[in-house]
């Protein structure tokens, strides 16, 4: 065995783990400029409206209970007991989700920037029609059958994330009347949000009580709506075309259209595969079990930004040990093959110049789309690497083979980083295909007899 090429191979080994170190501070400047865009877009939602959710309509039905409570005192039982009874008043609710439930709305996006990072935001638009069955006779919970129930003044309530998302007041109709709003939804869960104080007559028409609510709604990023309905149906279009779809509920597979045009989407929920009605029930009974409106179902359309180049640079340094390990690979069987001295400086140098593409793709992608900034950082590695090597493998066209071998590598990595749910079948095959050559080009190579030359051709 050649003691010399040993040598040479474990130096080009240390060199490329060394080469890590500058990548992983680009790793490090990576994730800090991903923090920025995270503060950006708190920011940005501060001075908009927060990602918003809607909770609603609820019907409130508000009483006051009085019922006895043993204790002690001077009057005696059939036993003796020293007892007596008080009057114990308690003050709850009743809540009534609606029985139908049918929207439509629109959903218009635009883009707010700061610096150089670009959070979306949108304006929501929409109609709400649906209606509540009060029953002939209201059971309220109660502590003791013997209380006695007094009701108080119901109301519609509406919730909502961040009320300084509303564009304008909400318009409500109760039984074809509009009623006013005002601010506070009345529900300790999701404060946030508007109410309708209505009449206490309502509660002695039993039956079928239909509403209308138009309703404009501002917010950042994502809208999440909380099923409460018995039967919940919506409809939603925009001019969005990366949408995201999340939450529990997924909208119904024939109705999604996406495009470059935008977006639409139907979302159809039953009671019977929620359990929101429920959930809201006990946090409004028993707060600690449900803190805010993130404990209830929900289905949700998230404004997904494609090719987040904080995402993509992240994936492609993932790949840079490989890439670079992969280039000097390449290198050292050039020296071998073609009989030359090269020195682990110059090995050093084609390195930095590999690392300094991933940091000119992440400052460039700042400024200009992800795949110009790919383009133009590796077209000039490219470049600088073919001039350096055809000086260094004594021959422009040795250079230029190089080039072209690395250009292929940067675009191998670029389909690697544009699809992502084929990533690990193409960088396998990618793998495959390079050993491959290596085997094949390597085959007819006597390795004991590279000792007889190692004298004139090698350098350490």
């Amino acid at each position: 065995m050649q003691k010399t090429l040993f040598i040479k191979i474990g130096l080009v080994f240390i060199l490329a783990m060394l080469i890590n170190i500058p990548l992983g501070m680009m790793g490090n400047l990576v994730n800090e400029r991903q923090g920025r865009q995270a503060q950006v877009t708190g920011e940005i939602a501060n001075s908009y409206a927060e990602p918003q959710f809607i909770s609603g309509p609820v019907l409130v039905l508000p009483y006051t209970e009085e019922y006895p409570v043993r204790a002690e005192g001077r009057d005696s039982d059939d036993k003796g007991n020293a007892t007596h009874t008080r009057i114990q008043r308690r003050s709850a609710a009743l809540y009534l989700t609606p029985h139908t439930l049918s929207a439509r709305g629109t959903l218009a996006t635009d883009t707010k920037k700061r610096s150089l990072f670009r959070v979306p935001v949108y304006t929501l638009d929409s109609n709400w029609q649906g209606s509540f069955e009060i029953p002939a006779r209201l059971d309220a919970p109660r502590r003791s059958d013997s209380s006695h129930v007094t009701w108080g003044r119901p109301y519609l309530s509406l919730a909502v994330n961040d009320p300084r998302g509303f564009a304008s007041a909400p318009l409500l109709e109760l039984d074809g009347k509009a009623v006013s709003v005002e601010q506070g939804s009345g529900l300790s869960i999701a404060p946030g949000g508007v109410r309708a104080m209505l009449d206490s007559a309502v509660l002695q028409r039993a039956g079928t009580h239909t509403f209308k609510l138009a309703l404009k709604l501002r917010g950042t990023s994502q809208l999440r709506v909380i099923p409460l309905a018995d039967s919940l149906k919506m409809e939603l279009a925009s001019n969005w075309p990366h949408p995201g779809f999340e939450g529990r509920f997924l909208p119904l597979p024939e109705s999604q259209h996406v495009g470059a045009d935008g977006f639409r989407a139907n979302w159809e929920v039953s009671s019977l595969a929620t359990n929101a009605q429920a959930r809201l029930t006990q946090a409004m009974a028993t707060p600690s079990s449900c803190h805010d409106a993130n404990c209830l179902d929900s289905f949700d359309v998230r404004l997904v930004t494609p090719g987040n180049i904080y995402q993509q640079s992240d994936r492609a340094l993932k790949y840079g040990f490989l890439f670079i390990s992969i280039t000097f690979a390449a290198f050292f069987l050039f020296e071998i093959l073609k009989r030359l001295a090269i020195h682990p400086a110059q090995y050093t140098l084609v390195g930095l110049a590999l690392a300094m593409f991933f940091l000119l793709m992440l400052s460039l992608s700042e400024h200009m789309a992800f795949t110009l900034a790919y383009l133009i950082a590796a077209s000039a590695c490219v470049v600088l690497v073919g001039y350096y090597l055809g000086h260094v493998m004594r021959g422009a066209w040795r250079g230029a083979g190089f080039a072209a071998l690395l250009s292929a590598c940067y675009a191998a990595l670029y389909g690697l980083l544009i699809s992502e749910d084929n990533a690990l079948l193409m960088g396998s095959l990618l793998l495959f295909v390079l050993l491959t050559v290596a085997m094949i080009v390597t085959r007819k190579f006597d390795w004991y007899g590279i000792n007889a030359n190692a004298e004139g051709t090698s350098s350490i």
